[in-house]
């Protein structure tokens, strides 16, 4: 994070939070959860381009951090 991988560290998180929510700490994955949702929303802050942005959004891991169905 110091180090500015933001765009991996959303990804290690939402995984992390999966390894722990399949040993049953359901605290540690919500908490994960929210920590990768609050970087992509970070992340998607700095898109200035609309249609970037959009497609940046409309990606399947994209949604699934941010809480939202692959449709």
């Amino acid at each position: 994070e110091e180090m500015g991988y933001r765009r991996l560290l959303w990804q290690i998180d939402r995984e992390l939070g999966r390894l722990a929510a399949d040993r049953g700490d359901a605290a540690e994955a919500a908490a994960l959860r929210a920590e990768a949702a609050s970087i992509v929303s970070a992340i998607t802050e700095t898109i200035d381009d609309v249609e970037l942005r959009a497609s940046f959004l409309a990606l399947p891991d994209v949604r699934a951090a941010l809480g939202r169905s692959s449709v």
